[in-house]
């Protein structure tokens, strides 16, 4: 069964409507969902939430994928695995909720299999659309125990990214540590190869988790 708890941190995916739902499952479709290689999954775990009523979270782990499906409203609950190298699913019957083994189980399963393989290939395939704005500074002191400061990034995810430079002062400034998730993605060598980064955890201190809104 999937530790929830070890998932407090973890990124998570947004999506606001059912528009955006179904746009992402056609571009997937049509980029071909069998095209997506299980050996360049960009994230290591993370939460699709669909419209605050469906909730996917995902974990890689090894030559498995572990699924488990949520529907806030209608008590549902179920547990699914993708083996990487047979491509099977599994559902794990014995830890799922009644209400979801009663419903529709395989359209449930097959279906929200292949969102998933639609957001990553979309979340591999672009870049971060971040302003990278960096601003005169003045020194801050901050406790490294302190949580007050603590933000959770939003990413927004499309085809173009933008940098945004301006003079930064000299200044002394003492920064919390921290540490944040980065997308596995291609990687092109000057000898024209191209090899795929696995997603990794970045810098030190506690997790730091970002919102991304495809």
């Amino acid at each position: 069964m999937i530790n929830t708890g070890n998932l407090e941190n973890a990124d998570s995916i947004i999506i606001n409507s059912e528009k955006e739902f179904v746009d992402l499952f056609e571009w997937g479709k049509i980029q071909g969902l069998d095209n997506f290689s299980l050996e360049q999954i960009p994230m290591e775990s993370a939460k699709i939430l669909i419209e605050d009523k469906i909730e996917v979270v995902f974990i890689d782990v090894e030559r498995t994928v572990m699924f488990l499906y949520l529907e806030r409203d209608n008590d549902v609950v179920g547990h699914w695995f993708l083996n990487k190298d047979s491509k099977e699913i599994a559902i794990a019957s014995n830890i799922s909720n009644k209400n979801f083994l009663d419903a529709n189980v395989d359209m449930i399963v097959s279906g929200f299999t292949n969102f998933w393989k639609s957001t990553m290939m979309y979340m591999l395939k672009y870049k971060s659309n971040t302003n990278k704005i960096a601003t005169n500074t003045e020194t801050v002191t901050v406790k490294t125990k302190r949580k007050a400061n603590r933000k959770r990034y939003t990413v927004y995810i499309n085809k173009s990214t933008y940098t945004v430079k301006s003079p930064i002062s000299k200044k002394k400034v003492n920064w919390k540590p921290e540490s944040w998730g980065v997308r596995g993605h291609i990687r092109k060598l000057k000898n024209g190869k191209e090899i795929f980064v696995r997603p990794y955890t970045k810098g030190k201190g506690k997790r730091n988790p970002k919102d991304y809104k495809l």
